[in-house]
Order: structure tokens, then C-alpha cells, then sequence
């Protein structure tokens, strides 16, 4: 299974599973596509001064985007 995060801001950074993946920036820079196996994956963006996104992910036999932007923490 292929997942493409597109998110922003781009310091953010992307965790799958809670190994750090990249920031968002970077993975955009390289086009990246994260492999992942198939099930459940928990998926987190974050970035200091804004609030958190976490999600679960279901991995499948295709490719799946996931589009994030972090709101400004007040």
C-alpha cells in the first residue's frame, strides 16, 4: 500500500506509527510516497505553535492521498 501525505505547514513533521517519516516540506520537495504494509497504521502531522492531526489509516492494495493542514494553536 502507498500513501501521500500532502501537508502543511511544511517544518510539520509526518509520523506513521510513530517513527518520523519526513516533514511535510520534504516529502513534498521529493514527491515521497510512504509504503506501508496492510492494516491499521496510526498516522500523526505536527509542528510546534500549530494543533496536532492524528488519524487512523487502513492500508489497501492502492494508492491513497491524505491531504493536512495544521491550524494555529490559540
Amino acid at each position: 500500500m502507498a500513501l501521500k501525505v500532502d501537508c502543511q505547514p511544511p517544518e510539520a513533521e509526518v509520523k506513521v506509527d510513530g517513527v518520523l517519516r519526513g516533514s511535510c516540506g520534504l516529502l513534498a520537495a521529493k514527491d515521497v510516497i510512504l509504503r506501508l504494509t496492510a492494516g491499521n497504521h496510526s498516522l500523526e502531522v505536527s509542528a510546534d505553535g500549530y494543533r496536532s492531526f492524528t488519524s487512523q489509516v487502513f492500508a489497501r492494495g492502492m494508492l491513497q492521498r491524505l491531504s493536512v493542514n495544521l491550524t494555529v494553536q490559540r
